[in-house]
């Protein structure tokens, strides 16, 4: 048993030609799926910004329900100087306006996209959804988890996304709450 594990003189690992060959490979293969790699990982960032704007107006609907109250989403907004692309928060005082004491739910950057201004049926800052009385895009949802304006009425919008490389991607929100990507 000893010397079918022994191995002979010329057979005791790579020489140093197989290892640089090797490498050489790696190298080259990697360089060539670096750039195709480059561009799924953007496309990955971007179709994740998409679906954490979708996960939030469910969030928003579900918050509302639960807690029997207005749950807004606004766009564009800021709060204390620091800019977000988006926020949702407990509306207690049902105006669809951010006010200090109001639980904040999520406050949220893009990674990798946008609102697109120029697409064809948004809005001059790419979202279709009712300007609040501070005119920023926002949307509530009711006890019952219909989406709704300030003064109450049902309400829908889409918020067109766009990415660094032109691809776009629409979150829509119908006027009876149901939400999905295009």
């Amino acid at each position: 048993m000893r010397n079918v594990m022994r191995l002979t003189l010329g057979q005791r690992g790579f020489t140093l030609l197989e290892a640089m060959i090797t490498v050489t490979v790696v190298a080259i293969l990697f360089s060539a799926a670096a750039p195709a790699f480059s561009t799924w990982l953007e496309n990955s960032h971007f179709r994740s910004d998409a679906r954490t704007l979708m996960a939030h107006f469910q969030q928003a609907r579900q918050e509302a329900i639960k807690y029997n109250t207005l749950c807004s989403l606004t766009f564009d907004t800021s709060i204390d100087g620091t800019h977000y692309d988006y926020i949702v928060y407990i509306d207690s005082n049902k105006d669809l306006l951010y006010t200090t004491g109001e639980r904040l739910v999520a406050a949220v950057n893009f990674v990798a996209s946008s609102f697109n201004p120029s697409a064809p049926g948004g809005g001059d800052d790419g979202l279709t959804f009712v300007d609040n009385t501070a005119g920023d895009p926002s949307i509530a949802w009711n006890h019952r988890g219909y989406p709704v304006k300030k003064n109450g009425g049902f309400t829908g919008g889409t918020a067109f996304l766009i990415n660094p490389r032109n691809k776009t991607q629409q979150v829509i929100v119908s006027r009876f709450g149901r939400i999905r990507t295009e």
